[in-house]
């Protein structure tokens, strides 16, 4: 397709010309679908949302390499091909290697001038100026060559709006990944902002979001909870649920004896395991508290990157060690070692870390908050009735955020009682298995990709296919 402007419908969203009635006008790049799979980023970040945007690129790259189809009916899906773009961090070869990925990754450049200058001038009370690094799409091939633009990641919301506008300037329509919209609206109250603080960011940071998420042709939502949030704010904006995947963790015996002689940890001692940044949203003063509540032989490894000054309140709990950000040879063996993965968060959207648990067959203990019961299997996490507090699910056991009475509670039973525990890990690494492969979510978002470019009216409605 061209690189000139498409005209928008009524609703706002994007309508593209087509010149075939069942296929999209080839761009030239041997009849495939051209899509440029971005990812914002901070320099220092290397979150769940960056994981799983560069996860989901390189799966969906992988279907590039087939070769489009000879029939001339039409009949066999338009093949696509993707070039994956990140902007510029610090640990991206760490990252590449860790995820393993088969396709190149294209660094686009990260801007900090505003930020570094803001840090200067105002004393902010958390790490809210990263919001101002900015990026430029100086992308693989022009901009105007791509047929579609996917945005993952809202953080830092400055250079999610650089894409999005470059990308409207260049006249490709752009869809979005919402990994923030069922966690950033509640980011004032799980992070204590001050008043000042919670001004700034509502305008300088989900003002903005929110219009992205407006602007964009179609947005992937990672669970029903989240769809329903985003039609409420965004009525008439078309969106699909389309969750994170995960890659198998097959067992190895060998794990459990790794992570004990690395943190001294006696084979006896009942293992939890915690991964996650340290921050206060992530329910990290709950987890030290209910661990507090759990009788002795009880032992809490916390794995991830300081972010808010834990590090040392760690060292210094009786029973819990600090593993510090740990590469994915070690954090894979602590899954496998762990006998409950507890994931107290306040405030999330699909966190990734609670899949991988439920890919080792680990047996999973998380606040009833954002997607996690639709990740656990929830009766109702369609969107008709939702998860419960303290109670056991398809691939777990939900509890209340704010609640480390009823954490303990549920790690004490599911300690007591392995059987239970093996049922729940069987459970949770058959769903993975078959919801959240990756090969399965690339074709679900090629294929919307596909009802995109052939159907603007129906892609810009406020259908829901979810399904």
């Amino acid at each position: 397709m061209e690189g000139t402007a498409r005209p928008r419908n009524s609703s706002g969203a994007w309508v593209m010309s087509i010149d075939a009635p069942d296929r999209p006008e080839a761009t030239g790049d041997g009849g495939r679908i051209r899509v440029l799979n971005a990812v914002v980023a901070t320099p220092e970040a290397r979150g769940g949302a960056i994981r799983a945007g560069l996860r989901l690129g390189d799966a969906l790259a992988d279907l590039g390499d087939e070769e489009p189809s000879s029939d001339p009916s039409g009949s066999d899906p338009t093949p696509i091909a993707v070039d994956n773009a990140k902007m510029r961090g610090e640990a991206d070869g760490e990252l590449v290697a860790e995820l393993a990925l088969d396709h190149e990754v294209h660094p686009l450049p990260s801007r900090t001038a505003l930020r570094d200058a803001a840090n200067r001038v105002v004393d902010f009370d958390g790490n809210y100026a990263n919001a101002l690094v900015w990026t430029r799409a100086e992308t693989p091939r022009p901009l105007a060559e791509y047929d579609l633009v996917h945005l993952h990641n809202p953080h830092p919301i400055a250079g999610l709006a650089s894409l999005a506008v470059a990308a409207r300037r260049a006249g490709v329509p752009y869809v979005v990944t919402t990994h923030g919209v069922g966690k950033l609206p509640d980011l004032p109250a799980a992070m204590g902002m001050s008043r000042p603080t919670r001004t700034a960011f509502e305008r300088g940071v989900l003002g903005p979001y929110w219009r992205v998420l407006r602007g964009a042709e179609h947005l992937f939502a990672l669970s029903a909870t989240d769809r329903d949030r985003i039609h409420r704010r965004l009525p008439g904006q078309s969106v699909t649920v389309v969750p994170n995947g995960a890659d198998p963790i097959p067992p190895d015996e060998a794990a459990g004896e790794r992570v004990e002689e690395r943190l001294g940890i006696d084979p006896s001692d009942h293992l939890l395991f915690f991964a996650g940044d340290l921050v206060e949203s992530k329910g990290i003063d709950d987890l030290l508290a209910a661990h507090r509540l759990l009788e002795g032989g009880v032992r809490l490894v916390v794995a991830g990157r300081d972010r808010s000054g834990y590090a040392d309140r760690l060292r210094s709990e009786e029973g819990v060690a600090y593993a510090g950000y740990v590469d994915r040879a070690t954090l894979l063996d602590l899954y496998r070692r762990a006998d409950v993965f507890v994931f107290p968060t306040r405030t999330d959207v699909f966190p990734l870390s609670v899949l991988e648990a439920m890919a080792a067959g680990t047996p999973v203990v998380a606040s009833a908050v954002g997607g996690i019961p639709d990740q656990l299997g929830a009766p109702g996490a369609d969107g008709t009735a939702g998860g419960t507090g303290g109670e056991e699910v398809s691939a777990g056991v939900l509890v209340p955020p704010r609640a480390p009475e009823r954490v303990a509670a549920a790690v004490g039973e599911l300690l007591e009682d392995p059987e239970r525990r093996d049922g729940l890990g069987r459970r949770a690494r058959r769903r993975v298995e078959r919801e959240y492969a990756w090969p399965a979510v690339a074709e679900r978002v090629a294929d919307e990709y596909r009802r995109i470019l052939w159907c603007p009216d129906l892609s810009a409605s406020s259908v829901d296919r979810s399904t």
